[in-house]
């Protein structure tokens, strides 16, 4: 951008006053922080005021982000104001007033709003560089909240400069495992900040940003999910260590890991490992995540295989392969499911395997099970839990 460029909210009424003004000359961008007007009450949003005479806002086909933004600031409804964000969830910006005023939306504690925002910006690529110097600019910013939108935008946008503003985000050392609830919420963001942008520059290099990765996961055990969510096949060898492993800390990022969502297809080509780590893995713990793992990504061949395993299993090792058979969801667990709630010790495992059965079985044989519960079963608490199920009105 050349010249001096001054860029501000304009407020259309008391209620649309701006948050922040954006003064951009050169290389030299300063955001201000600017008063802002109190927004109407829930009180008055909602009813019993003047507000619930006002007319419904008409969304007009060809506003953009910068009319919607403006609208949602003005409007007084509720069921405007979420009409408003879902239409600006799906609206791409354009460079200039729309990025200003998600600015001003993200700027507020509304996690609807930012959600709103983040989908936004969501709609954006690699095509959209004339977005680039605003997500920069944001970056470049002291406060973690404008960082934080400037790492969304710049992470869709992915222009040279970007990359290096996130990469020297991500390259920081984590200075604590996690946030906790002493400390202070701008340390606290900042610490989410530098996650955030390892996940972008994972998302953005693929298998080349897993050694810093992992590097950060040995300061902050949770960054390890990052790990696991984009490169579960190149790094489980280093996953199964940590599982395998007696140190604490090695226990907490083996947990982040194992307990990441990770795209089946991955899980599908590591599939002959997690069968061997299930049968014969040193821990049990890891036999019991690497189950799980499997379950998720088993093949009608694979729960015939558990079953058969199971069958001739001891009575220690067939709770693995039951677990393996209830990730699985395949109809043929149904009858291990079943004899769980009838046979199963423990209260809370015949709970969690009726739980499952209520999406899995027939609506009329689940009902049939759940009377047996309710006259049945051991437990005072899964007596009453079935009976309220019982009487609750259908869907």
């Amino acid at each position: 951008m050349k010249g001096l460029l001054t860029v501000a909210f304009l407020a259309t009424s008391a209620a649309s006053a701006p948050r922040h003004e954006v003064v951009n000359q050169g290389e030299s961008v300063e955001i201000i922080t600017l008063p802002e007007s109190a927004e109407p009450t829930p009180l008055e949003r909602d009813g019993e005021s003047f507000f619930t005479e006002a007319p419904d806002v008409v969304i007009a086909p060809d506003w953009g982000v910068a009319e919607l933004a403006q609208a949602w600031v003005n409007a007084v409804k509720g069921a405007d104001r979420t009409r408003l964000l879902e239409r600006l969830a799906r609206t791409k910006p354009r460079p200039g007033a729309d990025l200003r005023w998600m600015l001003n939306l993200y700027g507020r504690n509304d996690a609807a709003v930012r959600a709103s925002v983040d989908a936004s910006l969501s709609l954006l690529g690699p095509a959209d560089t004339e977005t680039a110097p605003f997500f920069e600019a944001l970056m470049g910013d002291e406060d973690p909240i404008f960082q934080a939108l400037g790492l969304v935008g710049a992470g869709r946008v992915r222009s040279a400069k970007s990359l290096d503003l996130i990469r020297a985000f991500a390259e920081r050392p984590l200075p604590f495992p996690q946030p906790t609830l002493s400390m202070s919420p701008v340390d606290a963001n900042k610490w989410y900040l530098q996650v955030h942008a390892l996940t972008v520059i994972a998302d953005w290099e693929g298998e080349k940003a897993l050694p810093l990765v992992l590097k950060r996961a040995k300061e902050a055990p949770a960054v390890a999910e990052v790990a696991a969510s984009r490169f579960w096949t190149a790094a489980l060898p280093e996953f199964v260590a940590w599982s395998e492993s007696r140190r604490d800390a090695d226990q907490e990022r083996a947990a982040a890991a194992w307990g990441a969502d990770v795209p089946r297809a991955s899980l599908e080509q590591t599939k002959d490992r997690l069968w061997t780590l299930l049968l014969t893995a040193k821990r049990r713990e890891t036999r019991h995540r690497a189950a799980i793992k499997l379950g998720i990504a088993a093949a009608p061949e694979d729960v015939d295989r558990l079953l058969a395993e199971r069958a001739k299993a001891s009575a220690a090792d067939r709770p693995l392969l039951d677990a393996a058979l209830f990730a699985s969801r395949h109809e043929k667990a149904i009858p291990v499911l079943r004899e769980y709630v009838l046979e199963a010790k423990d209260a809370l495992a015949r709970a969690s395997a009726l739980f499952q059965l209520r999406s899995m079985m027939p609506p009329g044989d689940y009902r049939t099970l759940l009377l047996w519960v309710a006259e049945h079963d051991p437990d005072a608490e899964n007596k009453a839990n079935a009976r309220r199920e019982l009487a609750a009105p259908k869907d």
